[in-house]
């Protein structure tokens, strides 16, 4: 068994891992091949990406028939992403504030089925008992109030409330929470320094923290106000409230609208996707996701190691034995791969393999409109919604689990993925559709909140493309034959899972393999036939 791990920057190899692909690639060139091409999910650092890809090839136990060749990319992101909202979390006095204010506000207008009772009231709980189980740092904060609000038979409906009455109850519940008042206070007297102005009270140092975490808007629009109360010579000392509870109220603004709109993600995750959207994204990392999306797009650009192993592919008229395997945004990158092998003048039949798939709906679904012809078998392998929706996103190091309720790609499809607008410009879409999420796929449907054409166009592409590879996905954990088992609780588990790694052996990297593959697909797929020399 040959394992062959590289690794790239911005999508072009190392040059440390040259000779590796050379060594590789003449091999690939010496005759019939069988090849197993794994993709993780870009979001661990480069060490361990490197021992994952053993992980993932003990687990596999393929024989020495077989070149397995991992490719370590986009590294250190999930570090950079739990580092960020640990600092947030420990350093800053506004963010568990406002967060408890807002819990606190939103669980008193969404009610539930039976006597129409809010979550508040059903549950009563004061802002300073929601900042204190935050401050617990352990598990689900607000367990109880989430379990009245989800389920598969739940109810929900929100109270008629504009967004200027929402601001008018905000500021007026400020005078009953005396840490947040003093965290807002704090950030005006930061403001008011920042602007060249003295404050009359309030901890700048403090405020100045908070300031550093806001949202690039958010601290313009400060600045501004800032500016302006000195010009004026008004009282300056809370000149951060009224941004801050216009702000507020926007979260809570939208929240309720999700919640009409049934794309929500739970009471809890709702409330942390939307106030970071509007006041804490950037810091947390906003621009994480994008940035990954393009470094695998980086791969296929002329120097870019994704073309050179397509063509180093596409070398051997024999080697036909191909399996392409992308966990979470390794699936991005093998439908960037799926693209490039629609361009190569040699295209060649893959057996793709999704684990927890992060890739948007409709990037695969543009990837198939290009490449699904090159797709002999396919299978995707995913959680359950609700062991989807328990599986916290941040579980090292320990007393981050209440940070976000949910997995990483819950947290993609809610705040990280973005559309474009008539103008070209991306504004953020919510609740965006991934491949990995059960929640799109368990009705064998387009769902009827999803109700955006081109997103809708989307899904039923994939779904078709589904038909054709019946059984295309499971969802798990659980055991329903061979092929279609997993043990896996949690979107890192899977690398390591034997039951997970067993089905993908047993469907794709046995002799013969289980997944199926009707003669026409087999003919379809097929390389072309090479022109007599």
């Amino acid at each position: 068994m040959a394992l062959t791990v590289v690794a790239t920057r911005e999508g072009v190899l190392d040059a440390a891992d040259q000779a590796a692909f050379d060594a590789l690639k003449s091999r690939l060139a010496t005759g019939d091949r069988k090849v197993m091409l794994f993709l993780h999910g870009g979001l661990v650092k480069e060490a361990d990406g490197r021992e994952q890809a053993v992980e993932v090839s003990n687990g596999l136990a393929l024989d020495a028939s077989w070149e397995q060749v991992c490719v370590v990319w986009r590294t250190g992101l999930l570090e950079e992403l739990a580092d960020n909202w640990r600092k947030l979390i420990d350093s800053d006095a506004l963010y568990k504030a406002v967060l408890a204010w807002l819990v606190h506000h939103v669980a008193s207008k969404v009610k539930v089925a039976g006597d129409g009772a809010t979550l508040l009231e059903a549950k009563p709980l004061t802002r300073g008992e929601i900042r204190a189980r935050f401050d617990r740092a352990t598990g689900h904060p607000v367990a109880d109030l989430e379990a009245l609000a989800t389920g598969p038979d739940r109810v929900i409906s929100v109270q008629d409330i504009s967004p200027e009455q929402i601001r008018a109850e905000l500021q007026a519940s400020l005078d009953k929470d005396a840490e947040l008042k003093a965290a807002l206070q704090d950030l005006g007297a930061a403001v008011m320094i920042r602007v060249g102005a003295s404050p009359r009270a309030g901890d700048a140092a403090a405020g100045a923290i908070s300031f550093s975490h806001l949202n690039r808007k958010i601290q313009e629009r400060l600045k501004a106000s800032g500016s302006r109360a000195a010009h004026e010579r008004t009282i300056t000392e809370f000149v951060a409230i009224w941004d801050i509870v216009a702000a507020a109220a926007e979260v809570a603004w939208r929240v309720f609208n999700r919640y009409r709109t049934h794309r929500d993600h739970g009471f809890y995750a709702t409330v942390v996707e939307e106030l970071a959207r509007e006041i804490f994204g950037d810091y947390i990392g906003g621009d994480i996701w994008d940035l990954m999306k393009q470094n695998a797009a980086n791969h296929f650009k002329p120097r870019g190691f994704g073309t050179a192993l397509v063509e180093a592919l596409s070398q051997s008229a024999n080697s036909n034995r191909i399996v392409v395997i992308g966990h979470s945004a390794g699936s991005i990158w093998a439908s960037e791969f799926l693209k490039a092998l629609s361009n190569s003048p040699r295209p060649f039949p893959i057996d793709l393999v999704f684990i927890a798939g992060a890739v948007r709906v409709n990037a695969f679904a543009e990837a198939l409109a290009e490449g699904e012809q090159h797709v002999r078998r396919f299978r995707a392998y995913a959680m359950d919604d609700p062991t989807e929706r328990k599986d916290t996103l941040i579980q090292k190091p320990p007393g981050l689990e209440w940070v976000y309720p949910s997995s990483l790609l819950y947290l993609v499809s809610g705040l990280f993925e973005a559309t474009p607008d008539q103008n070209h410009h991306l504004t953020p879409y919510v609740d965006a559709p991934l491949v990995g999420l059960a929640r799109f796929f368990e009705t064998g449907g387009v769902p009827s909140w999803l109700t955006e054409d081109d997103e809708a166009r989307a899904l039923r592409t994939v779904l078709d493309f589904y038909g054709k590879h019946h059984p295309a996905a499971y969802y798990g954990p659980g055991d329903q034959g061979p092929g279609m088992n997993s043990k896996a609780h949690d979107h890192g588990d899977y690398e390591t899972d034997g039951p997970t790694l067993t089905s993908i052996n047993y469907a794709f990297l046995s002799d013969p393999p289980h997944a199926g593959l009707t003669t026409s697909r087999e003919t379809t797929a097929a390389r072309p036939t090479e022109p007599a020399e």
